[in-house]
């Protein structure tokens, strides 16, 4: 039974980052803070996404949301929220970090490379 559980959880999981995939074009840019600030809210997201799965999965243990034939229908909700949780602030992180990559890149066209100026230079 737990196997059942643990796909259709699964499967939801994947549904939600592929829906937060397709979304993700109309969401980036649309804030601007500083550098530092990008950096350290992507590092909380993925630290605290994590967090707060190994301490929930802890919870719905202790509450008995697991038994001997698999997961109760609490635990099964519980572990799937508590997944989407985790799927929602990876993808965050993963955008943010994305984001503050992107903006060290400059939009100008590509230039001869410094080898090929300094043969140039040379001749």
């Amino acid at each position: 039974m737990i196997w059942l559980q643990g796909s259709a959880s699964l499967l939801l999981w994947l549904a939600y980052g592929f829906w937060l995939w397709r979304r993700a074009c109309a969401l980036s840019g649309s804030t601007r803070i500083c550098r530092s600030s990008q950096a350290t809210k992507g590092a909380l997201f993925l630290i605290c996404g994590a967090l707060m799965l190994v301490v929930g999965m802890w919870a719905v243990l202790r509450l008995g949301g697991f038994g001997s034939d698999g997961m109760t229908a609490f635990g099964w909700l519980g572990v799937s929220a508590l997944g989407l949780v985790f799927v929602h602030m990876q993808a965050a992180a993963a955008s943010v970090l994305i984001g503050l990559a992107e903006s060290a890149v400059t939009k100008a066209p590509e230039g001869a490379s410094f080898e090929q100026k300094q043969e140039a230079v040379n001749r």
